[in-house]
């Protein structure tokens, strides 16, 4: 092709030497007929094998591009050649071939996009369409050679449609004259000139195949005999021409793939007839071809079925041989055909009797073999596993059907219409989903099913989860999720079979450490993609890889030993839990993906029979409090996909775990009290309300009437909202009133920040003037902010319309329904007030008022009875007021804070640590000066310092940078150390409670350190059963026995692990923390106890506040604070959608009674740190005020007095600067190493 392209390039010199712009005489015109020529028969020698087989490989085609772009990029010589050369009569025939050949390889828009127009201004198509017309050979050969590339545009097909409609009645006339002539001058290899016989059908055929892309086109050539020619060529009997038969049989493919003309071709013997083509490449891919075009249409598929037996066979047969041949093409369509011959129980008899599963299997290995990237376009392997997907899927229709029947036998039912064989199976997956789940519950799907034990039998299996694992980490491309759903799919079936479930419980060695990647195991693998952690997963590949977990650990016990069960159990279980499985499992329930729910629920029958102690995780958890019944309730409604599923697992899952059936009344005396229940209420109440609302809709007339007649006045107390807000919120409780028997609880306790007070005239001239009030937030242990939930209340149809009176009365039961404690006998209810029925109150409890309380103290020498000391911490902790704020100078940053005590143990120092790597201790807090010492220790933001017990050593740990961690020895009282070892490798660092040892945090890993030597005693590396948090901080108990790192409790003296706890709540980090009584830890929002490593409770209230925290002194408080929000992330949308404000917030939390909320204090902003004093009586955060890449970056440190409720707005309190006294200067690399 070198060599092609230099004599091109010669030869276009030369006419550019001897013609270009030169006056055409009898010599010129000779020269250039003699170079055009030549240019001709080296691009048609070199053009031989792309003309045979225009679906070459794409190495032959780039191999020809050099000579190509040779003769096209040179424009003088392409506006010689087609706007002059082609319109002269003695030059048109020459100038044809040039083209001719060109277009062969390029599209014809492409190759001469620029030279449209000829000389005398006619349109190059039209031209080219007046010399097919003309008949005259070989210029209407070329002409339709050009055209064919030409029509492969839908859109020129369109324009020139009438034009296109007189060719093809031409076209077809000259196919009837020419076919079956002799053709006794044709060459050895591709010419033009001579034209063959044979060349000019091929033309002729190929202009045929671009033009059925037009329907109107493709019905034209059937009216015309197309399928009299189409017999004819696809006969290679007849034809005794490769290249005839393999155009025929591809304008048939491409004629049956548009237009159903099955029927016809199947009756006149066509298929007899492509069977009897040799088995050579080029002709099996256009066999295969026009059973993949043909096979695409239903009817094509039935008229097969009813061939003669011995037929069928030889077409499954071909078509598994043609898998055979390297021709891609040829695979594709083989496969392609395939995945629609096991469609119709007969085909998929007749594949099976022709061992064909053994075939594609044998195919599909070698292919995965060589597959070492899915991003690139791989379509056979594709079409090849769809191949095995269809193939289980329907020999699954066929055993549930046979086992349907058996069962309607066994019942007296009515069995169920029987398959016949050209019936066509289900496509839906859904259908699929259903089967399997039947003949799971029903134990028919073993793993002794023979159609199993095949693929077991092959190590199909083993290559599936090789190639699953191995493009984890890719990103695929088009219908790559579809894809691994076809897997995944698999997967579900073979699960039946224990040896499956064994293999996919084996442990992988298997880590893409460029994506942070670790597949321990194959159920890993699909837990992988039900959490989203591998290739963008839809929601479509999530059900069908948890379809694969639910039948891991829902296995079918029938065939199995006792031994075998308890073996599967075990490794099932180990693997879940290596891979946090119940975690993954349980977002799923809390996703509004409700088709996905009854398989989660499924998949946690199994694992709570497999293990009981994830029975014990899931009891206290807030989904089998309440909101598992609410699905439930919805599910028996209709109200999900799936329904009947979801309520019978649910319900199930909801027995096992709490040991309650589900039942719709299932609090029976709580229903009847509130049915005894008479409601009464204000009518001045409903007055007043009537009287706002006609204010907020304008209807002033009509209000101010109501006042007067009614004697009635309001008075709207609030602090947050202006009249208009709550006007609003009225009319919406009437709007919502209107639609539905009942009222929305629009003013339940916790859910409106408006306090709205109706009084009379004479009670409002009487009253003192009214101030704010504050919503005591803490009063009820909730966040006052949190809206409840709305309770979905079924609705009747009504025989007369709704009175206004019966609005009200079904409203107010609404809200005493919703009472812990409902009373049937009580005083009328407040349409304004929150209502809220009194708890009932035990002679052993204390009681709350405090005056009470401290009498009964008398008679209970303990805080008074039961829960007194807890009503005590609810009134000194639940109360604090800010006393002093420190403001951070611009750029610098608090990052860290901490109280120091050195002087009077009444008024300690507070410390910070900067963003630019400083710890500064500051003055007396209390004192009016606020001055601040500081010491350089990081070339980085410090993220974590703290002090020894005896306060003589000091570590601190940077964002980045080496040291990492450094350890300090304190010189002074005041703010100077001296560095004495550096630790390159921990990101975090704290002492033990002896200050004997220092415990590290390397990742997933742990390190203790020896304080006096600095040398290493042990390493805690979790290998593989490591949780993967992202922020992990090591931390000691308070007997230094113990260390929690990642998730992992581990012995110090031995260095074993004693138990992982599983991995639940948040995704972040694993924030650990011992209770000083060693009887409970927390893990994120998690209580775990220590004794039994049974979870004890999880704590809503502490979700959002469990990164920062710090228990008091005797460790019966712990106080929580939010941090700063991420970033998020901005995508460019045409309308972003509004995202609420974050709520930041400092909440308390009573250690002694589960952790139950004493109060929370709002905030303005994310904290970093919080701290006590040693006394616990001042509470100190620090908080950025705004974005870290803001300029300017801007901090804060706010002290808080504790026990003292807020006297002064924090807005208008004084606020100290950030003044600095620099001492010497030191840092982490100046080492002494003899103190």
């Amino acid at each position: 092709m070198i060599m092609g392209a230099k004599k091109i390039e010669d030869l276009i010199k030369l006419w550019e030497k001897k013609c270009k712009g030169v006056r055409l005489t009898d010599n010129t015109s000779l020269l250039l007929t003699q170079i055009l020529t030549k240019m001709c028969g080296v691009l048609e020698v070199g053009t031989e094998k792309l003309f045979i087989d225009p679906m070459e490989s794409d190495d032959y085609n780039k191999s020809l591009t050099d000579m190509y772009k040779v003769v096209t990029s040179n424009r003088e010589f392409m506006r010689w050649l087609v706007g002059t050369y082609l319109v002269k009569e003695e030059f048109t025939s020459v100038s044809m071939r040039i083209l001719c050949t060109v277009v062969l390889n390029k599209k014809f828009d492409n190759v001469i996009n620029n030279f449209k127009i000829t000389a005398d201004g006619m349109d190059l198509l039209t031209f080219l369409i007046k010399i097919a017309v003309q008949r005259e050979e070989p210029r209407c050969s070329y002409a339709y050679a050009m055209l064919s590339r030409a029509m492969d545009s839908e859109h020129l097909l369109e324009v020139y449609l009438q034009a296109n409609i007189m060719l093809i009645s031409i076209l077809i006339q000259d196919m009837h004259v020419l076919k079956g002539q002799p053709d006794p001058g044709r060459k050895k290899y591709y010419c033009l000139d001579p034209i063959t016989k044979s060349t000019q059908q091929v033309f002729r055929l190929r202009f045929l195949i671009y033009a059925t892309h037009n329907t109107e086109l493709r019905e034209l050539m059937i009216k015309l005999g197309l399928m009299d020619l189409l017999l004819y060529y696809c006969d290679f009997d007849k034809t005794q021409d490769f290249q005839l038969t393999n155009e025929g049989m591809q304008l048939l493919s491409c004629l049956l793939y548009r237009l159903p003309q099955g029927t016809e071709f199947v009756e006149r013997g066509g298929i007899q007839k492509i069977l009897h083509t040799p088995n050579k490449s080029a002709p099996m891919s256009f066999v295969a071809g026009i059973f993949a075009g043909g096979f695409m249409t239903n009817h094509m598929r039935f008229i097969t079925c009813h061939l003669p037996y011995p037929i069928v066979m030889k077409i499954v047969s071909y078509l598994l041989s043609a898998l055979d041949i390297t021709r891609l093409v040829c695979i594709r369509y083989a496969t392609l055909a395939l995945v629609h011959t096991v469609g119709r129980p007969l085909l998929l008899k007749v594949f099976d009797e022709m061992y064909g599963l053994i075939v594609v299997f044998e195919w599909v290995k070698k292919e995965l073999e060589y597959v070492k990237d899915f991003e690139g376009e791989n379509e056979n392997v594709t079409v090849a596993i769809d191949v095995l997907e269809r193939y289980l899927c329907h020999h699954v229709s066929l055993k549930a059907h046979e086992w349907k029947c058996i069962n309607a036998k066994s019942t007296g039912e009515r069995p169920p219409d029987p398959i016949q064989p050209d019936e066509e199976f289900s496509k839906e997956l859904g259908n699929f989903y259903d089967d399997v789940d039947l003949l799971h519950q029903e134990g028919a799907l073993v793993g002794n099913w023979e159609v199993v034990r095949q693929f077991h039998n092959l190590n199909m299996i083993k290559y599936l989860l090789n190639f699953l694992i191995a493009t984890a980490h890719l990103k695929p491309q088009r219908d790559a999720k579809n894809f691994f759903v076809k897997i995944n799919n698999i997967f579900e079936v073979l699960c039946c079979s224990h040896d499956v479930i064994q293999l996919l419980s084996e442990p992988i060695r298997s880590t893409n450490h460029a994506e942070g990647i670790l597949i321990l195991c194959g159920i890993n693998m699909f837990i992988m993609q039900v959490g989203q952690k591998v290739h963008p997963t839809d929601n479509k590949q999530r059900y069908s890889a948890l379809a694969v977990i639910t039948q891991c650990v829902c296995y079918s016990k029938a065939e199995n030993t006792i031994k075998k069960v308890k073996f599967i159990k075990h490794t099932v279980r180990q693997c879940l839990r290596l891979c946090n499985g119940l975690q993954v499992i349980l977002s799923v329930l809390t996703q509004p993906n409700d088709y996905m729910w009854w398989s989660a629920c499924k998949a946690l029958i199994g694992m709570v029979y497999n293990d009981e102690v994830v029975a014990n995780i899931l009891k206290p958890m807030p989904l089998f409090n309440g909101l598992l019944q609410e699905m439930l309730k919805n599910a028996e409604k209709g109200q999900y996909e799936n329904s009947k599923k979801l309520f019978t697992y649910g319900s199930k899952l909801l027995k096992i775990v709490t040991g309650k059936e589900f039942s719709r009344n299932a609090n029976v005396e709580k229903m009847e009290i509130v049915s005894k229940t008479k409601i009464n209420y204000s009518e001045n109440e409903l007055l007043e309300l009537i009287h706002e609302h006609l204010q907020v809709k304008g209807l002033s007339k009509s209000a101010e009437s109501l006042l007067q007649e009614g004697k009635l006045n309001c008075v709207i107390m609030d602090t947050c909202k202006s009249q208009t807000t709550a006007g609003n919120d009225i009319a919406d409780l009437y709007n919502s009133a209107s639609q539905s028997t009942a009222f929305t609880k629009w003013n339940c306790p916790g859910n409106s920040k408006i306090k709205l007070k109706w009084r009379s005239t004479d009670e409002v001239s009487n009253s003192p003037s009214l101030s704010s009030e504050h919503t005591d937030s803490g009063k009820h242990g909730k966040e006052s902010s949190t809206p409840l939930e709305e309770q979905p209340i079924a609705t009747t149809p009504l025989e007369k319309q709704p009175t206004l009176d019966k609005l009200m009365v079904d409203y107010l039961e609404e809200q005493h329904s919703h009472c812990e404690t409902p009373m049937s006998a009580r005083p009328k209810f407040s349409l304004i007030e929150p209502h809220s029925c009194q708890k009932p109150q035990y002679k052993w409890n204390a009681p709350y008022n405090v005056a009470h309380r401290r009498k009964r103290m008398e008679v209970f020498m303990s805080h008074g009875g039961v829960h007194g000391k807890s009503y005590d911490k609810q009134i000194f902790y639940g109360r604090m007021r800010v006393i002093k704020t420190v403001e951070c100078p611009e750029d610098i940053g608090f990052s860290q804070i901490k109280f120091r005590q050195l002087d009077s143990p009444s008024n300690p120092r507070i410390q910070f640590a900067t963003c630019e790597g400083r710890l500064s201790l500051g003055s007396e807090f209390l004192n009016s000066m606020f001055r601040m010492s500081s010491f350089l220790c990081h070339n980085c933001p410090i993220t974590s310092f703290s002090y020894s017990k005896d306060n003589q050593m000091m570590i601190s740990s940077g964002a980045w940078g080496t040291p990492r961690t450094c350890l300090w020895h304190c010189l002074l009282d005041d703010c100077i150390f001296l560095a004495k070892h550096h630790f390159n490798h921990d990101s975090h660092m704290e002492f033990s409670q002896s200050n004997d040892k220092l415990v590290g945090t390397r990742g997933s890993n742990a390190v203790i350190y020896d304080t006096a030597t600095y040398k290493k005693i042990v390493e805690l590396r979790p290998g593989v059963l490591k949780n993967i948090y992202k922020n992990n901080q090591a931390k000691f108990d308070h007997s230094d026995k113990l260390v929690l790192s990642n998730g992992i409790l581990w012995d110090v003296r031995s260095g074993a692990m004693i138990h992982k706890f599983d991995k639940i709540g948040k995704e972040n980090g694993c924030y650990g923390r011992f209770h000083q009584k060693g009887l409970h830890l927390l893990i994120n929002n998690v209580m775990w106890d220590m004794r039994t490593f049974k979870l004890m409770k999880i704590i809503e209230d502490m979700e959002k506040c469990c990164e920062i925290m710090k228990y008091t002194s005797d460790g019966d408080i712990l106080f929580g604070a939010t941090p700063p929000a991420p970033k998020p992330i901005k995508v460019f949308t045409i309308e972003p959608k509004p995202q609420p404000p974050p709520h930041y917030m400092i909440r308390t939390f009573d250690a002694e009674r589960e952790y139950k909320t004493i109060t929370t204090v709002d905030t303005r902003w994310g904290m970093n740190s919080i701290d006590l004093d040693p006394a616990d009586c001042y509470l100190a955060i620090s908080a950025p005020t705004t974005d870290v890449d803001d300029i300017p970056y801007k901090t804060l440190c706010r002290v808080y007095e504790i026990g003292r409720g807020s006297s002064v707005d924090p807005a208008d309190e004084c606020i100290d600067y950030y003044d600095e006294e620099y001492m010497p200067v030191g840092g982490p690399i100046k080492l002494d190493r003899t103190l």
